[in-house]
């Protein structure tokens, strides 16, 4: 089960996006990666490892501006 938006938002609080680059491990569908986005962090400083192939087709069409890298970590 994708995880929530209240759930994610909850977890990425305490990420400082002007400290850099952000990693993060297993998009999945997108709700942490969405959250991310709603803190502040650039898409550009955003990297979003995903090994499923669909799921980062779905993340590549969601968020074009963040590098999908389809691949296990």
């Amino acid at each position: 089960m994708p995880s929530g938006k209240e759930l994610a938002a909850l977890i990425v609080r305490g990420v400082a996006p002007e400290k850099g680059r952000v990693v993060e491990f297993g998009g999945g569908t997108g709700s942490f990666t969405q959250a991310l986005l709603d803190i502040g962090v650039p898409p550009d400083l955003l990297e979003v490892i995903e090994i499923n192939p669909d799921f980062a087709h779905g993340l590549r069409t969601r968020f074009p501006g963040v590098a999908i890298i389809e691949a296990s970590a």
